[in-house]
C-alpha cells in the first residue's frame, strides 16, 4: 500500500473521531457530524489539495482540524445571522468577504471539492508571503497567524509582540495532537506529537 493511501484512511479515521454536531448559541456557529463516506471524500481531497499545493499535510490537517473539525458544511455567522459577508465558511472557514471579492457562492464554499484545495492554496500564498515578507521569522506561525488575522494584523502583532524561537510547526502540531488524541494532560502533549509526527512519516521540524 503506498504512502498516500496509508494517510489517506488514518486521515480518515481521524476525521471521523473529531467530528460531532455543536451548535454556539452566541456565534451561531455550527459543526455537524461527518459519516464514513463524507470523511472518504473530504480525505482524499485533502491529502489531494495538499500534494498539489505543496503543503505539508500536517499543517493542512491542522488548519483545517481547528477551523471546521473538519465539517465541509461548518457555518460561522459570528453573530451575524443570515449576513453572508460576515460568515466564515466550509472547511477552512473562508470569510464571506472573501468569497464576495472572488465571485464565489457561499453553496459553493460548502463544498469539499472547492474548499479543500481552496484552503491549501490560501496556506500556500501565505506561506510564500511570509518567506518574502519576513526573512527571518518561521513561516509557519506567522502563515497561520495571517490566515485567521489577514496579513496587516499578523504584522501589527509580530511589531508589538515579537515571539522569537517559536517554532510554528512544532506548535501547530502540539494544538493538532491535542485535538485528536482527546484531552490529554500537558505533560503528554509532547510524546503525543512525536507519535502523531511518526504516523504522518514528518520529519522533525
Amino acid at each position: 500500500m503506498s504512502l498516500d493511501a496509508v494517510l489517506e484512511i488514518r486521515l480518515r479515521g481521524i476525521m471521523q473521531r473529531e467530528s460531532r454536531d455543536w451548535h454556539s448559541e452566541k456565534s451561531g456557529a455550527t459543526l455537524h457530524k461527518i459519516g464514513p463516506e463524507t470523511a472518504a471524500r473530504v480525505a482524499s481531497l485533502l491529502l489531494a489539495a495538499a500534494r498539489q499545493h505543496d503543503v505539508p499535510l500536517a499543517y493542512a490537517m491542522g488548519a483545517v482540524c481547528q477551523e471546521s473539525r473538519f465539517d465541509p458544511g461548518a457555518m460561522n455567522p459570528n453573530g451575524f445571522p443570515g449576513v453572508v459577508e460576515r460568515t466564515d465558511w466550509g472547511l477552512g472557514q473562508i470569510s464571506g468577504r472573501n468569497l464576495v471579492a472572488m465571485g464565489v457562492p457561499p453553496e459553493t464554499a460548502l463544498s469539499p471539492e472547492w474548499s479543500a484545495p481552496a484552503t491549501c492554496a490560501r496556506l500556500r500564498d501565505l506561506l510564500n508571503w511570509v518567506k518574502v515578507r519576513f526573512q527571518s521569522s518561521d513561516p509557519f506561525y506567522v502563515a497561520a497567524m495571517a490566515y485567521n488575522r489577514g496579513r496587516t494584523g499578523a504584522e501589527i502583532i509580530l511589531t508589538r509582540r515579537p515571539r522569537k524561537g517559536i517554532r510554528g510547526y512544532e506548535t501547530l502540531l502540539q494544538v493538532l495532537a491535542q485535538e485528536i488524541k482527546g484531552r490529554l494532560h500537558a505533560g503528554k502533549v509532547m510524546v503525543w506529537t512525536r507519535k502523531f509526527r511518526d504516523e504522518l512519516g514528518l520529519a522533525s521540524p
